[in-house]
């Protein structure tokens, strides 16, 4: 079946296509949009890079028994190195996935991706940045539910490298919210070598699985086998997403903008009217919620010169939940982290021991706080 022509542009085409099917099978793309494969290779390889769109594989993280979750971390000092140090720390041994400092506070935005059976170690772990004065404050509420969502190209002039957004036609009235529901295992449906895909994967997913397995020293037919039994036939991967991310440049700064919103409180009838409208917004790259908190959040990243509109378009439809509301504004520098293969054993699967961790945390901070003497 041929994928209906959402634009006439080849480019909205593809990136429809490859929402559906993934970027790595070329013959597939060609035969449902109609464009020749070499093109097709052409397109992905290149040109969609340039127009500022990139394809990522969305993770499910409750086959791998993990929790995600969102929150904030307040430092006790303003120091940035120091505050850095602790969050690349966290990073390599404490599941950290994701920080976006909070412009201009001395606040982060934090997603963790924690094995379930770890989750109240982990809570023990951050009260322990607490005590010993590294922590000012934190906020952590697990994720029921992550979706993860795809540009929309039919307001994206390829060609010219821009988004034409008719603001005045869009209504979050139009728009129907996949419904998302799974629990997180106790223990993962991977293994080491699963692990090593998947990352490798959130990396670059529109590499070969031959380049992968070059790249990871592991034999071809085992790696496929990994990926064809494991990883595909178990869904570990639940979608391909297609993200406009700014076109290549140096002034990310002044380019992008990043939001984190949160509404807390609201009933069920609130909470799927706000879903639409965040669903609705072209610029949304994912919705959560924590049942645990009644906490419901989005993250948008858009370019600069729609940021007005997009602020404007939000708090048209969201005016009922404005005190209840808070609004973050993100380095659109910050780095996101694989999931934590590292972490993985082969024979006891995730591991974790705060201790051992608020201890490496500390001798971190030390060694930093040291170095900042001696200047």
């Amino acid at each position: 079946m041929v994928i209906e022509r959402v634009k006439k542009d080849s480019l909205a085409v593809l990136v429809e296509a490859v929402k559906r099917f993934g970027p790595r099978n070329y013959s597939l793309l060609s035969r449902v949009t109609g464009i020749p494969t070499e093109t097709v290779r052409y397109k992905i390889d290149h040109q969609l890079v340039r127009t500022g769109v990139r394809v990522h594989v969305s993770v499910d993280y409750h086959k791998l028994a993990m929790l995600r979750t969102w929150g904030t971390f307040e430092f006790e000092e303003d120091n940035q190195i120091i505050s850095k140090g602790v969050l690349e720390t966290l990073a390599k041994i404490g599941y950290l996935t994701y920080y976006g400092p909070v412009l201009p506070h001395q606040m982060f935005v934090v997603v963790h991706s924690i094995p379930t059976k770890f989750y109240e170690q982990y809570w023990k772990l951050l009260e322990g940045l607490v005590d010993v004065g590294i922590l000012n404050s934190f906020e952590m509420s697990s994720l029921d539910v992550v979706r993860h969502m795809s540009m929309k190209p039919e307001f994206y002039d390829f060609k010219r490298k821009r988004w034409k957004i008719p603001w005045d036609e869009l209504d979050p009235r139009d728009v129907t919210v996949p419904h998302v529901s799974s629990e997180p295992r106790t223990e993962p449906l991977a293994d080491k070598v699963d692990l090593f895909i998947l990352k490798e994967l959130q990396l670059d997913c529109t590499r070969s699985l031959a380049a992968i397995a070059r790249k990871l020293g592991i034999n071809y037919k085992t790696l496929r086998y990994h990926y064809l039994e494991h990883v595909a036939q178990r869904n570990l991967i639940d979608k391909y997403l297609v993200r406009w991310q700014g076109t290549v440049t140096k002034d990310v700064r002044n380019q992008l903008m990043v939001l984190a919103l949160t509404i807390r409180g609201l009933g069920q009838v609130e909470r799927n009217e706000v879903e639409r409208v965040f669903h609705s917004l072209p610029f949304t790259l994912l919705d959560a919620f924590s049942s645990e908190d009644n906490l419901y959040m989005a993250q948008v990243i858009m370019p600069s010169n729609q940021y007005a509109d997009t602020l404007d378009y939000v708090r048209m439809h969201t005016s009922g939940y404005k005190g209840r509301m808070n609004v973050y504004i993100i380095d659109p520098t910050a780095p996101a982290f694989t999931l934590p293969y590292e972490l993985f054993d082969i024979e006891k699967g995730w591991i974790f021991d705060y201790h051992e961790t608020l201890q490496v945390v500390e001798k971190v901070v030390m060694a930093v706080r040291e170095e900042i003497e001696k200047i």
